[in-house]
């Protein structure tokens, strides 16, 4: 503070500024432990002169000092996130049941876990996740101890705003949850990657699946059109309800029957391709 004292023209206001900003910064640096030894500088002027800071920094600073160094709330009207909250997300685990409902859930899990934007979680890659081991002997074991992975598990993302490509580090706690959210969730968007590959190697000349465009001739008939394509919660009538629904709504889109074929348990119904 002398040296800044010593540097600073005589009368100079924002000297107050200056050491009342170190005084701040020193408050950060002595919570996360960053030294070797606590810093105790001591400003000798009156740190009050806020207004050279624009309302967003003002803002964010507000922000560090609530979640950094009065960190011990845990639940509450400006809490991230309540634990009525959080209950009522691990209570969805067991309500969900269609394939698109599972990987919502998981992408929810996994940003309650890493805190990240919605948009980052739906831009990660497929090897997004990485290990590194831990060299240390005595902290590997400490680890395996208390039963955790005996490695760090990173997350690479594509921060918003610019940000560009960052790592987030998970907690060791978190560490098996996570790595199974991922497991998950490419298990369950297989099919859907796969006819995505597909119809990039095709060049989008239509948006059939390669069941359907694996058929000869250029009919397609009603109870591939169910299974292949078209997807519904009912259950009532069973298949014969899906097959009624499927074309009552190709009917709205102008989609009309080629050819019908009587049959002893079930009609046929034909469509064309081009449809």
């Amino acid at each position: 503070m002398d040296n800044l004292s010593a540097a600073s023209s005589l009368g100079d206001p924002n000297t107050a500024n200056y050491k009342g900003r170190c005084v701040s910064l020193q408050k950060l640096v002595n919570h996360q432990s960053f030294t070797l030894v606590t810093l105790q500088y001591v400003s000798d002027g009156q740190y009050t002169n806020q207004t050279n800071l624009t309302r967003k920094a003002r803002e964010t600073m507000a922000l560090k000092q609530q979640y950094t160094l009065a960190d011990t709330t845990t639940d509450g009207e400006d809490a991230l996130i309540t634990i009525r909250g959080f209950l009522n997300i691990v209570a969805l685990i067991q309500r969900v049941e269609s394939d698109a409902e599972k990987i919502a859930l998981n992408c929810l899990l996994l940003l309650v876990i890493t805190g990240f934007r919605s948009i980052e979680a739906f831009n990660l890659r497929q090897d997004a996740l990485f290990k590194r081991q831990i060299d240390d002997p005595a902290i590997r074991k400490r680890f395996q101890d208390k039963g955790l992975p005996d490695y760090f598990l990173g997350i690479r993302y594509v921060g918003v705003k610019g940000a560009g490509e960052r790592t987030h580090w998970v907690e060791p706690l978190a560490a098996p949850l996570v790595e199974s959210i991922f497991c998950s969730v490419k298990i369950l968007t297989a099919p859907t990657r796969g006819h995505l590959t597909y119809l990039r190697a095709k060049s989008f000349t239509d948006y059939l699946p390669q069941a359907i465009s694996a058929l000869p001739g250029e009919r397609v008939e009603l109870d591939d059109v169910v299974t292949y394509i078209t997807k519904t919660t009912s259950s009532f009538r069973g298949r014969a309800g899906q097959r009624d629904k499927t074309s009552k709504a190709l009917s709205k889109r102008g989609v009309i029957p080629v050819q019908e074929m009587p049959g002893p348990k079930k009609q046929q119904i034909y469509l064309l391709f081009q449809d």
